[in-house]
């Protein structure tokens, strides 16, 4: 007969394990990028990441702006997370 030890250890063999986010990796910066078709630039993605304090803690404000066809397009993306460990702790999304 087998053991319930056996399978509840067979069955963890199985599991994937998950790694948590590791917010450490991140680092202060800007990086620009252009959005292309072909050889044609039809806009342009900036991401900024700073750090900030956020309800009492120390966390990450990554934006993401995106600007195409000179501007008809424009969406900027705010994600406010918890810097150990990038828990979310706001979003925020403008278009127009």
């Amino acid at each position: 007969m087998i053991s319930l030890a056996f399978v509840l250890a067979a069955q963890s063999l199985s599991v994937p394990r998950l790694v948590p986010p590791d917010g450490s990796k991140l680092h202060p910066g800007t990086s620009c990028y252009a959005i292309v078709r072909g050889s044609d630039v039809l806009g342009a993605t900036l991401q900024t990441i700073r750090p900030v304090r956020a309800r009492g803690v120390p966390a990450w404000e990554i934006v993401v702006h995106q600007r195409i066809a000179g501007g008809r397009f424009d969406m900027r993306d705010s994600f406010v997370v918890r810097r150990s460990d990038l828990t979310p702790i706001n979003f925020n999304s403008v278009r127009g």
